[in-house]
């Protein structure tokens, strides 16, 4: 089958010429036309791999392109039919001085191209589309169905693995971290935290390390305070409950296990055992506090290794985290089953100036959710970070956001700043669908 690789602007090509990279210029307007060409580097084995190609294009750096990839159902040979194609993948990318492009193939993808039809390989085509150019389309490559998705699974939470315009601006970002040194009490103390913040450690390792650079970067932004300064005084209320002045329960069964002996003798809240009596106490009663400190050992582990270097930062500029309460069932809401329910105000109030920093958060995941606003590097400020199973059952979801870039949005678009808490939705976190309640 032959490929369609480039495609030159209709109509007479007569008084014009073909110039340098296949660019079309019109003799008599000197007008340059704007081309593209997707050239493939590495062409993926199965669906567990990934596809590598290069943008060749006269496009200017920061120009938005979207980037899909499709499961051919039409006979390629004749032409891309991309409204009846099966859609794989689809992106927003900025464009960069480097130009090269790598997509991992997933499970979902594998999902979506075998949907209907037996076999044991899909044929693929990359679709690249811009506003000034006619759309671009890549040569067919065979994807083997495969059964492996280890090594996809591992890149798709490393975005440094995709040398993308967008990684080029996160490294970037990444390289301006600064470096903070911790002592052990303070390692110990935010490790803790962080397993407290993550569902008491039901998030993956890799969503745990999100949240502990959220928590390295306030730190790393004035390196002068302190951890109690940074995260107490309502930051996190795993570190320290804004009443109580202590971390939640199972904060202090990590840190006890790691040797501090400043809650050792608070009471556990299971019977009248204290802190490090639970530590000490191992049967099948308290096995979950014995899964936190594992977690925790783990986690541990890994932030000592990757603050080491912290220029390699995945998460440069988020410096914001709340459960998925703090957005939602917190501001007015309170009720964990059926928000329906039990509330203390109305729909219709005010907003309170104290809940604007959640309701703008939750407002802007929506949007990045229903794709309102660019979903590139340069406009995702909110990561939700949620364990996966079944429906209908309690998900430990957090989620990370950029708090300043938030709230400067909202000031450069004022309609669409809420008044109201009817104008904010609701995260439902058994389906981790949005939701706008009615009275």
């Amino acid at each position: 089958m032959k490929p369609v690789a480039l495609r030159l602007p209709k109509g007479n090509l007569k008084n014009k010429m073909i110039g340098s990279m296949g660019l079309v210029f019109d003799n008599e307007q000197k007008e340059e036309q704007m081309l593209m060409q997707i050239s493939i580097k590495k062409f993926p084995k199965d669906f567990g791999d990934t596809v590598t190609f290069e943008i060749k294009t006269n496009l200017p750096d920061g120009e938005k392109i979207e980037v899909y990839i499709y499961d051919s159902d039409s006979n390629f040979s004749n032409g891309p039919n991309a409204e009846n194609d099966t859609n794989l993948y689809k992106a927003n990318y900025t464009l960069g001085k480097i130009r090269i492009v790598s997509i991992a193939f997933t499970k979902a993808m594998q999902e979506l191209a075998f949907k209907d039809v037996e076999g044991d390989s899909a044929e693929c085509y990359i679709k690249i589309k811009n506003a000034k150019i006619t759309d671009a389309f890549s040569e067919v490559f065979n994807v083997d169905k495969g059964a492996n998705t280890t090594n996809l699974e591992k890149l798709a939470t490393n975005p440094l693995s995709n040398y993308t315009p967008d990684w080029m601006k996160l490294k970037k970002d990444a390289e301006k971290t600064p470096k903070r040194i911790f002592t052990d009490e303070e390692i110990n103390a935010l490790t803790a935290t962080v397993i407290g913040e993550s569902g008491s450690g039901r998030l993956k390792l890799e969503q745990q390390m999100a949240i502990a650079w959220v928590y390295y970067n306030r730190l790393s932004s004035n390196l002068s305070k302190t951890l109690d300064e940074s995260l107490g005084k309502g930051f996190s209320y795993a570190y320290k409950n804004a009443k109580t002045k202590k971390p939640a329960p199972d904060v202090m069964v990590v840190m006890v296990a790691f040797g501090d002996k400043t809650y050792a003798n608070e009471n556990s809240g299971v019977g009248s055992l204290t802190i490090q009596q639970l530590v000490n106490l191992k049967n099948e009663s308290t096995t979950w506090y014995q899964t936190y400190i594992e977690k925790g050992k783990l986690l541990k582990i890994e932030m000592i290794k990757q603050f080491a270097t912290p220029w390699k930062n995945l998460f440069p500029g988020y410096t914001n985290q709340g459960y998925w309460g703090d957005l939602c069932a917190s501001v007015i809401l309170r009720s964990d089953i059926t928000p329906q329910k039990n509330r203390k105000g109305k729909l219709e109030d005010k907003i309170l100036p104290e809940h604007v920093m959640w309701v703008l958060p939750v407002l802007y995941f929506y949007f990045q959710k229903e794709k309102k606003v660019p979903t590139d590097y340069d406009n995702t400020f909110v990561k939700e970070l949620r364990t996966e199973g079944e429906e209908n059952i309690l998900k430990a979801t957090t989620f990370i956001f950029k708090l300043p870039e938030i709230m400067q949005f909202f000031r450069e678009n004022p309609s669409l700043m809420p008044e109201t808490y009817k104008e904010i939705p609701f995260y439902d976190y058994f389906t981790g669908k949005m939701i706008f309640l009615k009275n």
